[in-house]
């Protein structure tokens, strides 16, 4: 089983709930895809990361652990999705 899940950065409310889940993914060491991305809770955000939800669910499930990211990276256009940098 691998989890894929996104939050807009207009959804404040939603990240720190996010975060937690990613951060329980990663305690148990189990693949999942997470990202911050700009944007909320519609289809325009939705359409834009369409290809990212269907590469992930389409593709063979990545071998190396997740990475749970905070919202301290300093990017403002996207967080790196986990095992993205292969920790």
């Amino acid at each position: 089983m691998r989890f894929y899940f996104d939050v807009g950065k207009f959804e404040p409310p939603f990240i720190p709930t996010y975060q937690r889940f990613a951060a329980r993914l990663k305690t148990k060491r189990l693949p999942g895809l997470y990202q911050e991305l700009p944007g909320g809770h519609n289809w325009t955000s939705w359409r834009a990361h369409l290809k990212d939800l269907l590469t992930f669910l389409f593709t063979r499930a990545p071998t190396k652990r997740i990475i749970a990211e905070g919202t301290k990276s300093g990017r403002s256009a996207r967080k790196p999705r986990y095992g993205e940098d292969g920790r």
